[in-house]
């Protein structure tokens, strides 16, 4: 079958169900194939695609398009069956059978009759639920089918995400498969060195764990954490989430090579060092406008120059140092972390390298730089991942792996905050607002899973003060830690850091750390304006437990040694689907002293 009754021309006046799956899967389910190799201009529709992302990315564009949460209950039962979309217990019970059997055997028989009603039964009704409710001959059937299809495909992808029960594990083939498709363009130890750096630059995982989805409407990845509160498409999956475009935000999903290490009774030690410990006024220069001004300008231009990386041999030495204080007080140091336009690329390299030389077992290192690995100059965050090789011997050694991205927004600096750091003899205060001179081209967000039941993102500053465009998509994904790195004064519980923790912590239950330099907390407490204080970084997680995570006494360098532990956590689906998650929790500080 080439084409549907659903594909006749549309006489109506709303856009159908048909229409807006053909806009999501142009190219239809099953191409057609000519002898050239070239796809035809015939495909079809009435075929189930062969990956549950794709149906889940189709049937969720759907969804949300048409408004449809709001008809949802999540009863198996209601008082209003026909103005309602519910899946019945008995409906719930068959859906997870033929999920397992999709998963583990390829068997989708069942799943296929839903996609053909879907398709051909329904096709030619109206996408928007609420005129089919005011219309007596209407009906919302077309609702229920695609809340069946999406909740049949997010079940089908279990094991993406954290691990199945032992006895599901091998058996789950579907999941082998989706993860062969989000492989980087090259495989992981055949990556390319990066030029004069023992460090590989990774190289891009899809955009989408999918194949017939036109990722320039809608991308699909796997998620973490599930949102407890709301009813919306982030509450009703446990294993997908659906994502905007590739061109709004490209979002990779991204693991090391071989097994995940288990993170049962695995503590999660970080390093925290709040570089750079002096930051001077002169540090912040004016970016002189292009061209002639005339009049009073409303605002200005400034660019960070790094002094502190004058001696950029001062800052590993004393890294080093801190490393060693470090593995003193942990049989495990498991990450280093430098909050925002800490290092260069340069730095960063050398510090990586010193770093794995001391503790081959680091699992990542997260830095704030002003120059990616490419050598383009911004406000980028640098991360290094370590992978044991996928066929690990006694002699093979691990190898490290860099990624970078830019931020999001620009810093703003008002008239209040230049007052607030000291800053009003480099940047005229006069001005109305000052604006950090940086490039953000297309944004960017890596999702990094680091243990079997572990993932996190990493934000920059203003990405997390502005809800667009990425909470949205971390609140869809739910990763289990967010690290926030800021240049900002202290991390107190009544600043603006720690609401727009609680309200990732909240919502989807991310364990949330922002980290500033003990430079300008110390800038802060000099200019007299308020109470003192040496909280360089602040934990907010989903239980309402707020750290202050506090610099040692003494102006020199030093850092901080924060102890996580994970908790499993259940997750439910609105729909009443639990899973079981991985939650980090804090578990004290202790001051590294070089």
């Amino acid at each position: 079958m080439k084409t549907s009754a659903a594909q006749s021309p549309q006489t109506n006046n709303y856009r159908s169900v048909f229409a807006e799956l053909q806009n999501v899967l142009p190219h239809g389910t099953q191409p057609l194939i000519s002898a050239d190799g070239d796809v035809s201009a015939e495909p079809r529709w009435d075929v189930l695609p062969a990956l549950p992302t794709d149906v889940f990315g189709a049937v969720a564009h759907l969804l949300r398009v048409s408004g449809v949460m709001g008809w949802f209950e999540p009863a198996p039962e209601c008082d209003d069956p026909a103005l309602s979309v519910h899946i019945t217990m008995e409906e719930r019970a068959l859906l997870r059978d033929w999920a397992f059997k999709w998963r583990t055997g390829d068997d989708a028989g069942p799943i296929q009759d839903l996609w053909t009603a879907l398709v051909i039964n329904h096709g030619s009704d109206c996408l928007r639920p609420r005129l089919l409710s005011q219309n007596r001959q209407g009906s919302l059937e077309w609702c229920r089918v695609a809340l069946k299809l999406l909740v049949v495909a997010d079940l089908a992808a279990e094991g993406l995400a954290r691990p199945l029960p032992q006895d599901e594990e091998s058996a789950n083939v579907m999941r082998d498969l989706l993860k062969a498709k989000n492989k980087p363009d090259r495989d992981g130890e055949t990556e390319l060195t990066i030029a004069g750096s023992a460090l590989k630059r990774r190289h891009r995982h899809p955009a989408s764990m999918t194949t017939l989805i036109d990722t320039d409407v809608a991308c699909v990845l796997p998620k973490s954490r599930v949102a407890q509160v709301g009813c919306t498409l982030r509450s009703l999956s446990a294993n997908l989430a659906l994502l905007p475009p590739r061109a709004s935000v490209r979002c990779q999903w991204a693991e090391p090579v071989a097994q995940l290490r288990d993170d049962d009774r695995a503590t999660l030690d970080i390093l925290l060092i709040p570089a750079p410990f002096e930051i001077n006024g002169v540090d912040f220069q004016e970016r002189p406008s292009r061209g002639e001004s005339k009049g009073r300008r409303p605002w200005g231009n400034f660019s960070l120059h790094q002094s502190w990386l004058k001696e950029a041999s001062q800052l590993e030495e004393t890294t080093q140092k801190l490393i060693e204080a470090a593995k003193r007080q942990t049989r495990s140091l498991n990450a280093i972390m430098f909050p925002e336009f800490a290092l260069d690329w340069e730095s960063f390299d050398r510090i990586c390298k010193a770093a794995w030389s001391a503790d081959p077992s680091l699992e990542f290192i997260i830095a704030g730089s002003s120059r990616n690995c490419e050598g383009h100059e911004g406000n980028h965050v640098l991360t290094a991942l370590r992978h044991d090789s996928a066929t690990s011997t006694a002699t093979t050694r691990p190898w490290i792996s860099a990624v970078s991205r830019r931020k999001h927004h620009r810093w703003r600096l008002d008239a209040r905050q230049i007052s607030d750091y000291a800053l009003a003899s480099a940047l005229n205060p006069a001005v109305d607002c000052w604006w950090e001179s940086h490039q953000i081209r297309t944004p960017e967000l890596y999702f990094h899973r680091f243990r079997q039941s572990s993932t996190f993102v990493t934000m920059i500053c203003e990405d997390l003060a502005r809800s667009d465009p990425c909470h949205e998509i971390i609140r869809s994904v739910g990763p289990n830690l967010v690290f926030a790195l800021l240049m900002d004064g202290p991390q107190l519980p009544g600043r603006w850091g720690a609401r727009y923790a609680s309200s990732l912590a909240d919502d989807p239950g991310c364990s949330v750390l922002t980290f500033t330099s003990w430079g300008l907390v110390k800038r802060t407490n000099q200019s007299g304006k308020y109470d003192p204080s040496r909280s360089v970084a602040l934990w907010k997680d989903e239980t309402g437990n707020v750290e202050q995570i506090l610099m040692p006494a003494g102006d020199g360098p030093a850092g901080i040694l924060v102890s996580l532990a994970g908790k499993t956590t259940r997750d439910w689906t609105i729909d009443g689907r639990g899973v079981e998650n991985w939650s980090w929790r804090f578990h004290g500080q202790q001051p590294i002293l070089p």
